[in-house]
Formats: structure tokens, C-alpha cells, sequence
């Protein structure tokens, strides 16, 4: 991926500048708009899920948009629109939803019961085909 510098002196990546300019049709796919948040489909099972994608190259951009009380949804907001996700997307802007369940991994999946009690955890990749089982034990559960 080629970046150059943007009049802010922000780094921008050169393919979306160049869309955003008129000089190429081609615009970034989704999962360079959503970044750092990943969608991650199961072939297998169906089951997609958006996640978000903590890594030290995002940190300096994490900070410029916590100093300047920039909001993530902000971010990809314009990718979600485009593409219509029919479903709703939770964002955790300042972690507080990682903090408040002590996670340390990622990425980890937790499966909330309709009462509200975590049902299962999945530190990981993979398990997919339990996962998927546990979901639908659970959607069929009364209430």
C-alpha cells in the first residue's frame, strides 16, 4: 500500500486519494475503509461478525482522534452506509466495553444470553461450528 501526505500532514493511502481526486474509479474495498474494524465471515456456518482490530500502527491515529474527541464510528460510518449492513454495529470508542470484561485477548467472542449472563467464550480463531451452535441454542431459548 503506497501513502502519501495529505495538505494536514496526515498520511493518506494513495489509492483512495486517487479515487477521492477522479483519477481512478476503483475505490478501497471494505476492509481498508472499516479498519481497524475486520469483518470476519464463516464460509462454513453463514455467521459474519465485525471486529475490532487493535494494532500499534493504528495507536498514533487512536490518540489524534481521542485528543481531538473524534468518535470511530466516524470512521466507517461512510464504509457502512455503502455497502447497507442490515444489522447494528457496536463500537467501543474508548474500550470500555474490553475494559469492563476484563478482556486481555483478541480477538474473543462472548455470547450474551437474552437475560444478559455471558453463555460462552471463545478465545480465538476457530470453533466455529460450536459457536455457531451455541448461537442458535441460544436464539431458540424462550424470552
Amino acid at each position: 500500500m503506497a501513502f502519501g501526505l495529505g495538505a494536514d500532514g496526515v498520511a493518506q493511502c494513495g489509492i483512495e486519494r486517487a479515487y477521492r481526486a477522479g483519477a481512478a474509479n476503483f475505490q478501497k474495498p471494505i476492509s481498508c475503509h472499516l479498519y481497524p474494524v475486520r469483518v470476519h465471515r464463516n464460509p462454513e456456518t453463514g455467521f459474519e461478525a465485525l471486529n475490532y482490530h487493535e494494532w500499534e500502527i493504528c495507536s498514533a491515529a487512536c490518540q489524534r482522534g481521542q485528543a481531538e474527541r473524534i468518535a470511530l464510528y466516524r470512521f466507517v460510518r461512510e464504509a457502512l452506509v455503502r455497502l447497507d449492513v442490515p444489522y447494528p454495529v457496536a463500537i467501543d470508542n474508548d474500550r470500555r466495553t474490553w475494559r469492563a470484561y476484563n478482556n486481555r485477548y483478541w480477538p474473543t467472542l462472548y455470547l450474551i444470553d437474552k437475560r444478559g449472563d455471558i453463555r460462552y467464550v471463545q478465545i480465538g480463531e476457530g470453533n466455529y461450528a460450536r459457536t455457531e451452535l451455541v448461537i442458535q441454542a441460544l436464539l431458540a431459548e424462550p424470552g
